[in-house]
């Protein structure tokens, strides 16, 4: 799906709060936490995709969804399915929380550096509504599902960087480093959090390294086969945002 057409969706779910399966959300309550940056607290009708367990708070995660704000919803908010995130991210900016960020749900898999369970209680996972990985075929960006999302002449939306065994990744909107970086700020104040980056690709050296680090990393610093996030141009203005907050 090319970039234009993720925005109409994206007008059409905020508007509405319905997505592409017809699952119905309802907006519990919104936060402004900077400037027009708002948290947009929905639930679906059930609350099985989580663990309403309280959990002390010491790093947070960064991921990328390999989709659009339809899909990601409803993929993180299945019932009876405990792999979620607390915090969505959609490319117009707009922050959706799915649940509060006190409580926890699996959000890093098997074979997790620092286990699975040890390391999902005690880190918040933000999703980046984002198409990840694309490749390049005869001239247009195709996507994980097969799909154009943009020709390689459209710079503004992808960025070349090779990294585990991939060379073309979708960039972040100027919007959403805006609000991902304006909700990294809130959450380290919220919960005490340093704004601590683990500046590297590599993994966690030892279980012990990752359960004591405290900060903000990626996926792909738990796990040897995901590629979110890579230290592109997006990840990297993101953190510079931050000081200017």
């Amino acid at each position: 799906m090319r970039p234009l057409e993720i925005e109409e969706k994206e007008n059409e779910f905020y508007i509405s709060l319905v997505n592409k399966q017809n699952k119905t959300y309802t907006l519990t309550g919104t936060e402004n936490i900077w400037k027009d940056v708002n948290v947009y607290s929905i639930k679906p009708k059930h609350s099985s995709y989580y663990y309403a367990e309280v959990t002390t708070k010491k790093s947070i995660c960064m991921h990328f969804t390999i989709g659009y704000i339809l899909s990601d919803v409803n993929a993180l908010t299945k019932v009876d399915n405990h792999v979620s995130v607390s915090y969505v991210v959609d490319r117009g900016g707009r922050i959706y929380e799915l649940f509060n960020d006190k409580y926890w749900s699996y959000h890093l898999g098997q074979g997790t550096i620092g286990g699975n369970s040890n390391m999902s209680k005690q880190s918040i996972g933000i999703e980046i509504s984002n198409y990840g990985p694309l490749k390049n075929v005869k001239g247009n960006m195709i996507d994980a599902y097969g799909g154009t999302y943009c020709s390689e002449d459209d710079f503004a939306f992808y960025e070349e960087i090779p990294f585990r065994e991939n060379l073309y990744f979708a960039s972040m909107t100027e919007r959403q480093i805006n609000s991902t970086a304006a909700l990294l700020n809130h959450l380290s104040k919220k919960h005490g959090i340093a704004l601590n980056f683990k500046m590297d690709e590599k993994v966690f050296a030892s279980d012990a390294e990752a359960r004591a680090y405290s900060g903000i990393f990626t996926h792909a610093n738990v796990r040897k086969d995901k590629s979110d996030w890579p230290m592109s141009d997006s990840y990297k203005v993101l953190i510079e945002r931050i000081q200017d907050l």
